[in-house]
């Protein structure tokens, strides 16, 4: 399990931007660490707008004290925020990934990525009363208004998944495959399935590359 609450390079939990995110959110009366866990699932799920048309190969960019600067972030990015923010608490947390499906508003990402599955979806699974609890900290509240789905809340038993339906019934997020999950954040493999899934976004990425070369 130690491996679950190691700071690594992209887990860096010990930046004071860090720290200072988790004195602003916890109060320190929180009766456990399931408690602790449901205030910092809120924080980050509405504290960072959700937005997935930003993607980078950049390895400083994945840190999570550079990410947390950002004012938004993609489903990846609030998770490995979440976990950082957990293992500062000693509480073990991993990454987990997927292909998920978007049956609504797709035009502008298939725009963007040339698809409506998205690959990597990322969340968390964070151990708690002995198991594993799954937890998608990626839409924020406002989204889930626009989006006209039931925002998601973590009641300290039950896990959060992607919303499969709206609440007017229509078919939503679908879970299509799994990765497996990691104690670290797996950037090449990343890097490899973003590039596998999506040739127009892996053009895009090698055309900025060697612009940055010149």
């Amino acid at each position: 399990m130690e491996k679950y609450i190691a700071e690594t390079t992209y887990f860096n939990y010990s930046h004071q931007i860090i720290q200072e995110f988790l004195k602003k959110h916890l109060t320190g009366k929180e009766k456990d660490a399931i408690e602790q866990t449901q205030k910092l699932y809120v924080a980050v799920r509405d504290h960072w707008k959700y937005n997935p048309y930003h993607f980078t190969t950049q390895e400083n960019e994945w840190i999570v004290s550079n990410l947390m600067q950002r004012e938004d972030g993609h489903c990846l990015d609030k998770g490995i925020i979440l976990i950082t923010c957990l293992r500062a608490l000693k509480i073990p947390s991993r990454l987990c990934l997927a292909k998920v499906k978007n049956h609504i508003g797709v035009e502008k990402l298939i725009k963007y990525l040339g698809s409506d599955v998205i690959v990597p979806h990322g969340y968390i699974e964070v151990f708690l009363n002995n198991e594993w609890i799954v937890l998608t900290p990626a839409f924020n509240k406002e989204l889930c208004s626009l989006m006209k789905v039931d925002v998601m809340d973590f009641d300290g038993k039950n896990g959060t998944m992607f919303q499969s339906f709206t609440t007017d019934g229509n078919q939503f997020m679908e879970y299509i495959e799994d990765y497996g999950n990691y104690d670290d954040l797996p950037l090449e493999k990343i890097k490899s399935l973003v590039y596998d899934h999506y040739p127009v976004l892996r053009e895009k990425i090698q055309k900025m590359s060697m612009l940055e070369t010149l």
